[in-house]
């Protein structure tokens, strides 16, 4: 079952290397990243093609990059790669998260399990409520 986590960027040059090694080392099974990058002037996207050429063989993608020349904005770039991940790449459970380093990337497959066959439909992880529930909505 391929996991696809989706990362959307902008200027995250600095950043978007330990985010990527740090989801990658902490996944089990197969799980691939897909950076969606709204044109970059910082080059995130040239670090993103330097990791990809690293980690993906012949027949397995791990990183992959979607560079938005036109289209900008997070809203857009998460459902960009919401639909490829889906579409292009065959995941089965799709996960997003900021670029900032603020979303600890251990925390992906706590995530991923809770949403494995015979799981919740969805699982929510947010650093602003208290033990990572949100009450208000039953999650």
């Amino acid at each position: 079952m391929l996991v696809c986590t989706v990362l959307p960027t902008y200027n995250e040059r600095e950043n978007i290397g330990p985010l990527i090694e740090g989801v990658l080392a902490h996944a089990s099974g197969p799980h691939m990243i897909l950076v969606v990058d709204d044109d970059s002037p910082d080059g995130t996207w040239q670090v993103v093609e330097a990791l990809a050429a690293r980690y993906n063989t012949p027949g397995q993608t791990r990183v992959a990059l979607i560079r938005r020349r036109q289209e900008t904005g997070l809203t857009s770039a998460i459902q960009r790669g919401i639909d490829e991940a889906i579409h292009t790449y065959g995941a089965e459970i799709v996960t997003w998260m900021d670029c900032d380093l603020s979303m600890p990337p251990q925390d992906v497959p706590r995530l991923v399990a809770a949403i494995q066959p015979g799981g919740a439909a969805v699982a929510v992880g947010s650093r602003w409520i208290a033990g990572g529930a949100d009450a208000a909505h039953g999650l």
